[in-house]
């Protein structure tokens, strides 16, 4: 049965809904809608901690941001006996796999600034470091700075 429906305005803050999940079988973009969905949660001031309530519209969010393979995977599973957090494992472990977090893992270690704006590489950055496995704050630092044009590199450490 889908939860689709039974959301309420009130809960909605904004007219702004969260971009849809279109599933393709493993298709690399799991982590960034993901990422988009924990946002456009905080962003109402939900918590799907907090209260049954909050997790309840939480996963309704999930079922209305789903289309096509994604939205059928959820209907079959019947969302009503997850949470919020293993409504998402379910999905994860559905639509990603351990070769995507590698491979980002590996292009976040390989991506240079070099012929691109600075807005352009730390969209880049961010984008791969959604979908690489967790890292420490030293790790994504580390990253991040080894990335940059060496002069670049220079002044950060100048001025740090």
């Amino acid at each position: 049965m889908p939860l689709e429906g039974k959301i309420l305005p009130k809960h909605i803050r904004s007219q702004v809904k969260p971009r849809p999940y279109e599933s393709r079988e493993k298709s690399g973009r799991f982590k960034t809608w993901e990422r988009d969905i924990r946002q456009f949660c905080r962003l109402q001031g939900l918590e799907p901690d907090l209260s049954p309530e909050q997790d309840i519209i939480c996963r309704q969010i999930i079922e209305m941001s789903c289309t096509g393979e994604a939205l059928l995977y959820i209907q079959r599973i019947d969302p009503h006996r997850h949470t919020f957090e293993s409504l998402l494992q379910a999905l994860s472990d559905r639509f990603t796999h351990p070769e995507e977090a590698r491979n980002a893992r590996k292009a976040l270690d390989n991506l240079r600034m070099s012929g691109m704006s600075a807005r352009d590489y730390c969209n880049k950055f961010e984008r791969l470091l959604d979908e690489a496995p967790p890292m420490s704050e030293a790790d994504i630092l580390f990253c991040f700075h080894k990335g940059l044009p060496e002069w670049l590199q220079t002044w950060m450490n100048y001025h740090a």
